[in-house]
């Protein structure tokens, strides 16, 4: 009798191993993706969302263009004018050693001599600044 149980059983384990190996597994991810082939259409808010987020993108590229280019041209103003005040100090700096070259009082008494006029120096004052 034991032989015949033992025979049953082992009987019985080999069934269910050919089932099981017959039977193929299930795969519950390949039939969901299955079953959800079709696209989802946008709703109506959807396609007003990504209209005006693009809008406002393009808004945005375009004010921070025209900012670069103004801030440039502020920039390039900029350099103008100081470019300007360099040559404008040059020049009063330029006018200033000529004033002096020319008031040299050497170079006064010369052209006075020129004219026949002379230096009394009693009539002469020293200013200092």
């Amino acid at each position: 009798m034991e032989q015949s149980t033992v025979r049953k059983i082992s009987s019985n384990l080999q069934e269910q191993s050919e089932y099981s190996a017959q039977r193929k597994p299930v795969n519950h991810v390949q039939n969901a993706v299955a079953l959800n082939t079709k696209s989802v259409p946008f709703s109506g808010f959807e396609k007003l969302l990504s209209l005006l987020i693009g809008v406002v993108l393009a808004v945005t590229m375009f004010v921070l263009i025209d900012l670069r280019t103004q801030t440039s041209i502020q920039q390039r103003q900029i350099q103008d004018a100081a470019a300007q005040t360099q040559k404008v100090t040059n020049d009063n700096n330029n006018l200033h050693q000529e004033i002096i070259e020319l008031s040299n009082s050497g170079r006064l008494l010369k052209i006075a001599q020129k004219h026949g006029l002379k230096l009394q120096t009693n009539n002469v004052r020293n200013i200092s600044k």
